[in-house]
């Protein structure tokens, strides 16, 4: 068996900023995500503008959360996610998002 040229294939780091670069890069763009990451945020029960909090659990790069935070304006989302590279990301990408606190890297 070969092995895959796949990052997603092989053990992960993701602590390491060149890595989580390139897992996004091959990842589905926003274009591909965004209407089903769209059409989750205003799944919530309740009316627009009522506040929600979402805790978002292995939130990666902070797709869901800016989705949910640009449909729900009144929600707190707290992202989370166990990447401190990831949540840099996530904090470009939307600061409101990302006020989860990384976990550190077993040692």
């Amino acid at each position: 068996m070969t092995e895959s040229a796949d990052p997603r294939h092989h053990p992960h780091d993701w602590h390491s900023d060149a890595y989580v670069e390139q897992w996004i890069s091959q990842d589905l763009t926003d274009d591909e995500r965004r209407p089903a990451l769209a059409w989750v945020a205003v799944l919530f029960p309740g009316e627009v503008s009522h506040p929600v909090r979402v805790l978002d659990v292995g939130g990666g790069s902070g797709a869901l959360a800016a989705e949910i935070l640009q449909a729900r304006p009144q929600a707190a989302v707290v992202l989370h996610d166990y990447s401190t590279a990831m949540i840099a990301k996530a904090a470009e990408r939307s600061p409101a998002s990302a006020t989860g606190s990384p976990t550190a890297p077993p040692t």
